[in-house]
């Protein structure tokens, strides 16, 4: 599988409430692999994060 696919599916799967450290042993990687993998490009989990409490606070605050 595609590490691109990888990272998106350990994304998906920590943004709908997983464990990073879970997510990774169901696709067969170590936590560790993942953050190298993410190390040169912009850590999306965050993002999503980021992303998923700006949307929460803005439907609290309406």
């Amino acid at each position: 599988m595609n590490r691109d696919i990888i990272i998106k599916l350990v994304e998906i799967a920590v943004a709908s409430g997983a464990r990073q450290q879970l997510a990774c042993e169901e696709i067969g990687i170590s936590v560790r692999t993942l953050q190298r993998w993410c190390k040169n490009g912009a850590n999306v989990i965050n993002l999503i994060y980021q992303l998923i409490t700006i949307y929460l606070l803005r439907e609290i605050r309406t």
